[in-house]
């Protein structure tokens, strides 16, 4: 026991010299929807092992766990991840187009419309990808 009690007492000792030196104050996050994505791309992995576990679940256990009929794991999840793709992708779009309109010099120009061309097509290709089924 009291080993126990000096290994906390060291790790609460080291985690206040890291805090000191900054390491474990947390910034405001930055807010992109290129992480946005990455991480959605995370949950939806997350989702698809969700899936491929119930397969090999006890039918017993399948009664008492939420979100696991087929309809939930085919069609509502791949809806609900797409759906906040799609709402992303289109965010990024409009945000590309007011910028472009609020530029002012050539260059900045030519920079803004090359970001607004690039958001248009990852828009598009992913609506003739991808579609909410019912």
């Amino acid at each position: 026991m009291k080993r126990k009690l000096l290994l906390i007492q060291l790790f609460f000792l080291s985690s206040l010299a890291h805090a000191e030196q900054g390491e474990f104050i947390a910034e405001r996050p930055v807010y992109d929807h290129t992480i946005a994505l990455e991480h959605l791309a995370s949950i939806t992995s997350s989702l698809d092992s969700y899936r491929e576990m119930t397969e090999i679940v006890d039918s017993q256990l399948m009664e008492k766990v939420d979100n696991t009929s087929w309809e939930m794991q085919n069609i509502g999840f791949p809806n609900w991840t797409n759906y906040i793709k799609g709402t992303l992708l289109k965010q990024n779009l409009r945000i590309a187009e007011l910028e472009r309109d609020q530029a002012s010099t050539p260059e900045e120009i030519r920079k803004r419309q090359n970001n607004l061309q690039q958001a248009r097509k990852e828009y598009e290709d992913f609506t003739q990808r991808h579609q909410v089924v019912d």
